[in-house]
C-alpha cells in the first residue's frame, strides 16, 4: 500500500511538471474603433507537437474577421507547412484545426495562431468584451492528445487608428512624395497674428477653411522695394507687400493668420510634392538687388543676415535663432548695410486684398526689429557686463 501511494505521488509530480512546462497564452486585445486587431495565441513549449485544434468563443458585440467564403481568417505564426482550417460553428464560436502536410513539428516558442477581431459598427469607445479559448487539444509526435484548460481573455474598443501621414514641425525628416494621402500636420499657429507657413501639398479654399477656420487669411509675398535712401545711398525705408490668396500651392511659403490657435490640422486626399527647399524670390532690376522668402520643412538655424516674422514684426536673426519646420524666413539685400552697422531700416509690411484695399500688417510699429540680445560662443544668452567674446546680431565682439 505504501508503494502504491509513492507511485501515485510520483506520477502526479511528473504530470504536474509536464503541464507546467508547456504553456499556452492569449493576449488581451485593444480593437481600434472602425478597425481590427490581432488575437495572438502564443506558446512556450518544452515538448514539440504535430498540430492542434481549439475553439474561440466571443461575447456578443465582437466577432472574428471572415474570408469571402465566410470562414474565419487564421494565420500560422511559424514558417512551417502547417495548414490552418477554420469554420464558424455558431454565431459566436469559431473552430480552428492546424496540421502539417509532412508531420513537421511545431517550434517550441512563438505564435501558434493569429486571428483578427472586430467590434460591431457604432460600438462605444471603452466598451469591453470577454472571450476564451476552449476545447484545446494538441497532438504529440506519438499522436497522443495533450489538453489545456480554457484560457480567458478580454477585448476592449479603443480610439481609432491614425493612418494619416504625419508631418511634424519638430521632426528633422523631410516629407516624402506621395499621391492621394491623408495628412496630419503638427504645426502650431498662434491666433490673431501673422505667421509664416510652407506645405509640400496644395490646398483649396475649402480645405483651408476646414483646416484653419472660416476666418483664415492667407497671403503670398509679391513685391518689395526700398523707399528711401540717405546721402550715402544707404536704404532708410523698405516696403514689403503681400497679396491675399484663396488657395495655396505646394512648396510655396505664405503668411497666414487664424482666429483660434492651431496645434495641428488634417487634410485629406492631397499629393505631397516634397522639395528640400522652397523659395519665392522677388527681384529689383533697377538696383540689381533682390528679396526672398524661403521655407523649410525641418527645424533650422536662421543665419544672421536673414529675418523672421514674429508678433507682426520682422526681426533680424542673431545667427543662432532657431526656427521649427514648416515655416519661412526673409532676406532683403538692400537692408544689409543697415544691418551690419546695427541700425534697423524702417519697414512697412502690408496686405493687398482683392477689393483693392491695402492694410498694414502692423499698424502700431512697422519697423524692422534688430535683436540686441548678446550670446556667448556656446549660444547661451549673456547679460552685460560680460568679459570675453560675444555674438551680437550675428557678429563677434570682444568685451574687456
Amino acid at each position: 500500500m505504501k508503494r502504491i501511494g509513492l507511485f501515485l505521488f510520483a506520477f502526479l509530480m511528473v504530470l504536474g511538471n509536464v503541464c507546467a512546462e508547456n504553456v499556452l497564452k492569449v493576449n488581451d486585445v485593444a480593437i481600434p474603433s472602425g478597425s481590427k486587431a490581432a488575437i495572438e495565441i502564443n506558446c512556450e513549449f518544452d515538448s514539440q507537437f504535430k498540430g492542434y485544434q481549439f475553439d474561440i468563443d466571443l461575447e456578443n458585440g465582437v466577432s472574428l474577421e471572415l474570408d469571402e467564403a465566410g470562414k474565419p481568417i487564421g494565420e500560422n505564426g511559424f514558417a512551417t507547412d502547417h495548414i490552418v482550417s477554420s469554420s464558424k460553428i455558431s454565431a459566436n464560436k469559431y473552430r480552428f484545426v492546424v496540421v502539417s502536410l509532412t508531420g513537421q513539428l511545431l517550434p517550441l516558442n512563438g505564435t501558434v495562431l493569429r486571428v483578427y477581431a472586430l467590434a460591431e459598427e457604432g460600438t462605444a469607445i471603452g466598451s469591453s468584451f470577454s472571450g476564451k479559448i476552449s476545447a484545446i487539444e494538441f497532438t504529440t509526435s506519438e499522436t497522443e492528445p495533450y489538453y489545456f484548460d480554457e484560457i480567458p481573455f478580454s477585448l476592449t474598443v479603443g480610439e481609432p487608428t491614425d493612418t494619416r501621414t504625419v508631418l511634424d514641425e519638430e521632426s528633422s525628416i523631410l516629407p516624402a512624395t506621395a499621391s492621394g494621402v491623408d495628412v496630419r500636420v503638427k504645426r502650431t499657429i498662434k491666433a490673431n497674428t501673422w505667421s509664416t507657413i510652407v506645405l509640400p501639398f496644395a490646398m483649396t479654399n475649402e480645405q483651408l477653411k476646414v483646416a484653419f477656420g472660416e476666418d483664415v487669411e492667407v497671403a503670398e509675398f509679391t513685391a518689395w522695394e526700398t523707399t528711401d535712401f540717405d546721402v550715402d545711398d544707404n536704404p532708410t525705408a523698405i516696403s514689403v507687400s503681400f497679396t491675399e490668396v484663396s488657395s495655396i500651392e505646394a512648396n510655396i511659403p505664405y503668411i497666414i493668420k487664424v482666429t483660434s490657435e492651431i496645434n495641428e490640422f488634417v487634410v485629406d486626399g492631397v499629393d505631397i510634392q516634397a522639395e528640400e527647399e522652397s523659395c519665392v524670390t522677388v527681384g529689383r532690376t533697377n538696383r540689381g538687388t533682390f528679396g526672398s522668402f524661403t521655407g523649410s520643412y525641418v527645424p533650422m538655424t536662421i543665419e544672421a543676415e536673414n529675418l523672421f516674422l514674429s508678433d507682426n514684426k520682422l526681426w533680424y536673426s542673431t545667427g543662432l535663432t532657431q526656427m521649427k519646420g514648416y515655416r519661412g524666413f526673409f532676406y532683403f539685400q538692400d537692408v544689409l548695410g543697415s544691418y551690419y552697422t546695427q541700425q534697423a531700416a524702417p519697414m512697412k509690411m502690408c496686405i493687398k486684398y482683392d477689393d483693392g484695399s491695402v492694410t498694414s500688417i502692423n499698424t502700431v510699429d512697422a519697423d524692422i526689429y534688430l535683436n540686441h540680445e548678446n550670446y556667448n560662443l556656446r549660444g547661451m544668452r549673456v547679460d552685460t557686463p560680460y568679459k570675453g567674446i560675444i555674438i551680437k546680431n550675428g557678429k563677434k565682439y570682444l568685451l574687456k
